[in-house]
């Protein structure tokens, strides 16, 4: 596959569309083969500044952009054929205050993790709301088969393929880490469980959330249910033996 990077898109100047970054590229290169990547970097320029009012206008400010984006999609002729997602890498940073969720970008509690995903598949995906967990690899691997192609090995589900055919979510653990500096975050997800550990230093915290009843993460039940705790311990803990680099 040929990858198309049209770079940032800013609102301000929308006029940069997905038709005018092709016709930038050789001859035999101005097509929508895919994958093709849309930076709106003005929301994440913005992100550091103290007023919400802000924020909030960087990141409308970036629809144009977006709007252009899915017009060229349908001017091309090509949206019955094209995956769009729009998604981000991490939660908000301090500034940002996601609403209701503890946490900030570069922790593995819900307010560092979880994020916005929208997805536009005509003909394939039908309007909804999709509440079980993913991850950014599942993603991948759904892009992948969309396209035909072989996913073995990889970590990530079709979940794009799951929804698509309204089949039941792969049962799974979700794992993540975290590391800058002397601190590392680690957190496993079992459904409805999430085991949040932060360690800094010598020092280490834990945390045990029941997220289907406490989404916003505010009662630990680390004491309450130590069995679970434990449980989840060993899960991250085999983890991190099964994902560690083997180094010659």
């Amino acid at each position: 596959m040929i990858g198309v990077f049209v770079e940032r898109l800013h609102a301000a100047r929308s006029r940069h569309s997905i038709r005018s970054g092709l016709k930038q590229l050789p001859d035999n290169h101005r097509r929508l083969p895919g994958p093709l990547e849309l930076l709106v970097p003005r929301a994440h320029s913005v992100q550091v500044l103290s007023q919400p009012a802000l924020l909030f206008r960087g990141v409308h400010g970036a629809n144009p952009a977006r709007q252009a984006a899915l017009a060229d999609v349908v001017a091309m002729g090509v949206a019955n054929n094209t995956l769009v997602i729009f998604t981000s890498d991490n939660g908000g940073t301090k500034s940002a205050r996601p609403s209701g969720l503890r946490g900030i970008k570069g922790t593995t509690f819900e307010g560092g993790i979880r994020v916005p995903c929208i997805v536009r598949w005509q003909g394939v995906l039908k309007a909804g709301l999709y509440t079980n967990p993913a991850m950014s690899f599942d993603l991948t691997a759904s892009m992948l088969l969309a396209a035909g192609l072989d996913i073995s090995g990889l970590d990530g589900v079709d979940v794009l393929g799951e929804i698509a055919q309204n089949l039941p979510s792969t049962d799974r653990d979700l794992f993540l880490r975290q590391r800058r500096g002397n601190r590392t975050w680690q957190a496993v997800r079992e459904e409805p469980l999430n085991l949040v550990v932060e360690q800094q230093g010598t020092k280490e915290e834990e945390f045990l959330f029941d997220v289907t009843n406490d989404s916003a993460e505010v009662k630990n039940l680390i004491e309450e249910r130590p069995e679970d705790a434990l449980r989840l311990r060993a899960k991250l803990q085999a983890w991190e033996q099964a994902v560690k680099p083997k180094r010659p």
